[in-house]
């Protein structure tokens, strides 16, 4: 079990604390869910994810919300 701070285009969206998934699971997430364009980087806890558009980012941010429980 292992803590995560989540970005979406440098702007924090909140902690996370991984149980079963893993950081990997979410770039697969968010292209079943038709993202596409992202990057998606892991640098220690800290998982950085980047659109091409703010519309996108903010799509990205809710779906993340909720994927991850982040409160």
């Amino acid at each position: 079990m292992t803590s995560y701070e989540v970005y979406v285009d440098g702007e924090f969206i909140g902690d996370v604390v991984l149980t079963k998934e893993k950081p990997e699971d979410i770039p697969s997430y968010l292209t079943k869910e038709g993202y596409k364009d992202f990057q998606f980087q892991i640098e220690g806890n800290k998982i950085f994810i980047n659109t091409i558009n703010r519309q996108l980012s903010e799509k990205m941010r809710n779906h993340l919300e909720i994927y991850l429980n982040i409160k």
